[in-house]
């Protein structure tokens, strides 16, 4: 279907923009909407249902994470797990895209975790997803545990990172070994 982007992309609030798509916009066109915010900590099925009012129609979620390309995150890597987007969203929405980081491989993790949860979001596992993308990232040279509270990479050769190298406290990925 064709999808558009409105002038008024976020929020939950109805505008006089919101009503003439509402009452204009062909029926078939999907409306993508990026939560409560443009960069938005959390979207909630209370936050979806509200929009969809206001457009009339269910939205398709373009959901600003892993981006990094606003003040708030320029220069990190958002390499956390994909998380607090609430379980049953994918029942008022039509469908949830994810914005990557300009490090188009660092935003897998992320990518990774975006698709689990859209799979079956009522089953997510954030943590999990997270595992699941180290080691489908990093392959067999990668063994993912917790240490000291925080998630480490120990490396296959036997050299144990946690002791030499600081470490991201979400993943501890060195970003430039990601190569797949």
């Amino acid at each position: 279907p064709l999808q558009m982007v409105p002038t008024d992309y976020r929020g939950t609030g109805d505008t006089p923009y919101r009503t003439v798509l509402r009452d204009r916009l062909d029926p078939a066109i999907e409306v993508m909407w990026t939560g409560a915010y443009v960069v938005p900590d959390e979207i909630t099925v209370a936050q979806a249902k509200a929009a969809a009012a206001t457009f009339g129609r269910p939205l398709y979620v373009w959901d600003n994470t892993p981006v990094n390309d606003f003040p708030a995150t320029e220069g990190r890597l958002i390499l956390a797990p994909y998380d607090r987007r609430e379980p049953g969203l994918s029942d008022h929405v039509t469908g949830i895209v994810l914005n990557p980081m300009n490090q188009a491989a660092a935003s897998k993790v992320q990518l990774v975790g975006g698709a689990d949860f859209t799979w079956n979001d009522a089953d997510y596992d954030p943590a999990r997803a997270h595992r699941a993308a180290a080691e489908h990232l990093a392959g067999a040279d990668v063994h993912v545990g917790r240490a000291g509270g925080e998630q480490r990479q120990t490396k296959a050769s036997g050299h144990d990172r946690s002791d030499d190298a600081p470490q991201s406290r979400s993943l501890g990925v060195d970003p430039s070994t990601v190569r797949r």
